[in-house]
């Protein structure tokens, strides 16, 4: 009667890791020092197209709208950058700069709450699948991102889908999440 109980709690265990949407940040520590970031991406239902990116310094971009414009903030990049993107190549959810910060978009449904989209604000408003795109084309440190978030407003172009929250890592190995609750954003230390 035990292993049927302790099979019938092994088999509930495996249906909620089946059915978890969610991702996992991995961050190892060498014993040189160094700091290794890695993840998982488990969150997607459906298969999603996964692209390469390796973006220059110098490159002009140009956020998504709600309307699916092109025409929200406008930027360009300082510095290089390689990532993966998913669907197309602005919509980057992990990759490192050539200053050695990193960034990882992650799923972070009712949890998170953005400010609603308003059209007065558009040339400072960013698509928050492009949040990690921004950070590693325009910054080298956490300390710059968290000067320059409340210059920009994070936006949702697709109001169906879920929130999504952001961890970066810098090259001393320092870590944050950035979180947008009530449309506050809200680094904590990782």
């Amino acid at each position: 009667m035990t292993h049927i109980k302790i099979l019938g709690a092994l088999i509930a265990c495996l249906t909620l890791i089946q059915s978890a949407t969610a991702c996992t940040g991995i961050t190892l520590k060498s014993k040189d020092g160094a700091t290794i970031v890695a993840r998982t991406i488990d969150w997607s239902g459906t298969e999603m197209n996964n692209i390469y990116t390796i973006v220059p310094r110098g490159h002009a971009t140009q956020s998504l709208l709600p309307d699916g414009t092109m025409n929200g903030l406008s930027y360009t990049t300082l510095y290089g950058y390689v990532g993966m993107a998913v669907e197309q190549p602005e919509f980057v959810v992990d990759g490192t700069n050539e200053a050695g910060l990193s960034a990882a978009l992650f799923y972070f449904p009712n949890y998170g709450e953005y400010k609603p989209y308003n059209e007065s604000d558009k040339d400072i408003s960013l698509a928050d699948f492009q949040v990690v795109s921004w950070i590693l084309s325009r910054f080298s440190t956490i300390d710059q991102v968290k000067a320059a978030i409340n210059d920009i407003r994070i936006i949702n172009i697709d109001p169906s889908a879920s929130t999504v929250h952001w961890r970066i890592t810098d090259v001393t190995g320092r870590q944050v999440v950035l979180e947008i609750v009530n449309g506050v954003p809200n680094f904590y230390e990782n």
